[in-house]
């Protein structure tokens, strides 16, 4: 998407005949009603860290916001530039090229630690909540019976689940509510 422009991106149809709305649109539109969590793609030149921490700040949103990435360097970029303003969320994904490392790494880098769901366990929530840090899971579209991975994480510490498709969570979620 990166070597495409605004006018090729508005092409597209994000549902329901909505066009893809501009970052600034978005901030505009969740600023004051809900917390955002913005992922920086690894794959970008360095000056989008630049270009997302002015927007941040020209929106006064420090304290609605996470800034999320792969690339660990961008988030120290972030954090140098905003002088510690910024929540961070470091992502990791143990089926990538390097391991996971171990909870005492995750637990001294940002605010959250942003997870593969096949990745969390009891103790990496535990040593993450000790250090009042976030865990959040994030769930991959074509996982087989997904609510047994939800029932896992949620049950390990989870403190947010990001999804793809929100209903399935939702449906899950009722149906827990219901059994109590």
């Amino acid at each position: 998407m990166l070597d495409q422009t605004l006018a090729e991106l508005q092409k597209y149809d994000a549902g329901k005949g909505e066009k893809i709305p501009l970052f600034e649109d978005v901030i505009k539109l969740c600023k004051g009603k809900m917390f955002v969590n913005i992922e920086i793609k690894p794959n970008q030149p360095d000056e989008i860290v630049h270009k997302v921490v002015a927007m941040i700040e020209s929106y006064k949103l420090f304290d609605g916001c996470c800034v999320s990435s792969f690339n660990h360097k961008f988030l120290e970029l972030a954090e140098s530039l905003t002088k510690g303003k910024l929540e961070l969320g470091y992502l990791y994904d143990a089926n990538k090229d390097t391991p996971l490392p171990a909870p005492s790494y995750i637990s001294s880098h940002g605010h959250t630690a942003n997870m593969c769901f096949l990745d969390i366990t009891p103790e990496i929530a535990e040593e993450l909540h000790k250090k009042g840090m976030g865990l959040m899971a994030w769930v991959t579209s074509d996982i087989p019976k997904e609510q047994e991975w939800y029932k896992r994480v949620i049950d390990a510490g989870a403190d947010v689940v990001c999804v793809n498709y929100p209903n399935l969570l939702i449906d899950y979620m009722a149906a827990l509510h219901k059994k109590k």
